[in-house]
């Protein structure tokens, strides 16, 4: 009986293996760095939305 190829790779448990400390630190250092510029970009819409708002929101009670 011919078994098919695809239902088992050969040396699909060794890439598996091998894989995860070939792309976790970098996939670390892009969440890293993601992290960091989502930071920063939500420190910028804070310091800049929240006074202009506080402008505007004193300007139309006032």
């Amino acid at each position: 009986m011919n078994v098919p190829r695809w239902t088992r790779p050969p040396g699909l448990t060794i890439n598996v293996s091998h894989s995860p400390p070939a792309w976790f630190p970098s996939l670390a250092c892009l969440g890293l760095d993601y992290f960091i510029f989502s930071y920063a970009i939500g420190l910028t819409f804070v310091f800049l939305i929240v006074p202009f708002s506080l402008v505007t929101f004193d300007y139309c009670s006032g």
